[in-house]
């Protein structure tokens, strides 16, 4: 059985897969979790497009088990939150592995403030290039936001998210 949910907010943590914070249609929050590059890239697409979507989770888990079929909402997603900005990517390649190169601009101290990070994670490489991905001209349409857990120069964790009402 599923549950009709929207995503609020999905964290990816180097290593350790990803959270998804989710509302049903009854305004009750959950959390859930999956280390699953299929499940990830199906609910960026719904939170980047502001669609509902059903979830079927594992009995006695918080874990994802499958996203059902769902129809885009064609919106772009309002009232985000997040200290930095993808402000454009490259891939490189060390000893015969590809990565992704992100580079982010802190939204608090402005255009100058690009740096790079060197990106392993098959799921934090999905959520930055979503986010980087999302940048459209039209009126109202900002990039989205990441908000990110930065170690030695190194993220460790980052986040898509609305800001909580």
């Amino acid at each position: 059985m599923s549950t009709i949910v929207s995503v609020l907010a999905i964290e990816t943590t180097v290593g350790k897969g990803s959270t998804f914070r989710v509302v049903d249609q009854d305004g009750k929050r959950y959390e859930y979790i999956s280390a699953s590059a299929v499940v990830q890239a199906a609910l960026l697409a719904a939170f980047v497009t502001d669609s509902s979507v059903p979830l079927v989770i594992e009995s006695g888990a918080f874990e994802i088990r499958r996203v059902e079929a769902f129809e885009s909402a064609r919106r772009h997603p309002r009232n985000l939150e997040g200290r930095y900005r993808v402000n454009r990517i490259a891939t490189q390649r060390v000893s015969g592995v590809d990565h992704l190169e992100a580079f982010l601009v802190d939204l608090r101290q402005g255009p100058d403030s690009e740096k790079a990070y060197n990106i392993f994670d098959p799921l934090l490489t999905l959520l930055l290039t979503t986010a980087f991905a999302s940048v459209d001209d039209s009126p109202g349409m900002d990039p989205i936001p990441v908000s990110a857990k930065i170690v030695d120069n190194d993220i460790v964790s980052a986040r898509i998210s609305r800001r909580e009402e």
